[in-house]
């Protein structure tokens, strides 16, 4: 959805690039500046035409009938969020939020395999081969973006910092 060309992805497949915001409705206005068509980048390409209105969705329904899962053993019992209590009363009152807003909250909804696939080397097996993959173009685009010759990563971690 947003302009790629300068980003260096570890995986093509599982890293995005969006606004960080204080609240949703500043989101999607960052997004609605931000999204649009690349020529250099396949994925913005397959947007539609014209761009939707992102705005249109923010209405004080959005949330009515819709089910939000919580995989409550993802946030809690695995991750390192579980450290800092503050965090769990946040995400206690967001979903107190989504749910005074109309949606119907599902908790938990855990996935019974989860602990195996966190603790597994699969999504760093996909991310390592991506990156291996991604790396020749990287450099191509750096090299005709910047008018520099890149001879090494470390080179390319150097001007991508600056």
């Amino acid at each position: 959805m947003t302009y790629l060309f300068t980003v260096i992805p570890l995986s093509i497949h599982q890293d995005t690039v969006g606004p960080l915001a204080r609240s949703i409705t500043d989101a999607v206005l960052l997004l609605s500046v931000i999204a649009g068509k690349d020529p250099t980048d396949n994925f913005t390409l397959s947007q539609p035409s014209p761009l939707p209105n992102y705005t249109h969705a923010l209405t004080k329904d959005a949330f009515k009938n819709k089910r939000i899962g919580v995989p409550r053993r993802v946030f809690f019992d695995i991750s390192d969020s579980v450290s800092d209590p503050s965090v769990r009363v946040e995400f206690e009152k967001a979903l107190n939020v989504i749910r005074n807003l109309g949606a119907q909250v599902v908790d938990p909804t855990d996935i019974p395999s989860v602990k195996e696939i966190l603790q597994g080397d699969d999504q760093f097996t996909v991310v390592d081969a991506d990156f291996k993959v991604s790396l020749s173009a990287i450099i191509v685009r750096f090299t005709l973006m910047l008018f520099v010759n890149l001879v090494s990563t470390e080179q390319l971690v150097r001007i991508s910092s600056q």
